[in-house]
């Protein structure tokens, strides 16, 4: 008896924690009558539709929305992907929540001395209207520190700054300061 019981408990936990209880969404099947993208800023939605695999005229499949959100999100452009689904039309709206990532408006650098602002833009990978991405923004530092040590600095500090552009939404410009 006491056997069985500790089978159950067993057996439940596991389903919980591999979503045994979570049945086929309400809406999986109906017919996809819109698509929407909201949160875009600087990219065309069109684009976006052109990575889905949902498409306008066919039936809700939840496979589909994750693979949707994958392929939006390694677009690189976005930090958040989400999905909404409701009844529309006889069918359903779906629409994705998407949080960009900042363009680059400009790159700049201050305190540059022994080299000019010339010979480290060439070396470095982060240029204006790259979207940003704080990992590129680390290496870059990395990149011209390397530079300075060739060139015999090897007391530099380098570090960086995000300022916002002033009126533009979702715009920044990226300073080194050297």
């Amino acid at each position: 008896m006491i056997r069985n019981s500790i089978l159950l408990v067993i057996l439940a936990i596991i389903l919980i924690f591999n979503g045994g209880f979570a049945g086929p969404s309400k809406y999986e099947g109906k017919i996809v009558k819109k698509i929407e993208f909201l949160g875009l800023k600087n990219i065309d939605p069109d684009d976006l539709l052109d990575i889905c695999i949902t498409e306008k005229g066919f039936p809700l499949k939840a496979s589909e929305i994750r693979e949707d959100i994958k392929a939006v999100f390694k677009e690189g452009q976005f930090l958040d992907v989400k999905v909404e689904v409701e009844e529309y039309r006889d069918g359903v709206r779906v629409r994705f929540l998407c949080n960009e990532r900042p363009t680059i408006n400009e790159v700049r650098f201050k305190g540059v001395e022994e080299l000019s602002d010339i010979e480290i833009s060439e070396i470095i990978s982060v240029k204006e209207g790259d979207v940003l991405q704080l990992d590129k923004l680390e290496k870059t530092v990395k990149v011209i520190k390397k530079k300075y040590e060739d060139e015999g600095f090897f007391n530099a500090v380098i570090k960086y700054q995000v300022e916002k552009v002033k009126d533009e939404e979702n715009i920044v410009d990226v300073v080194y300061i050297i």
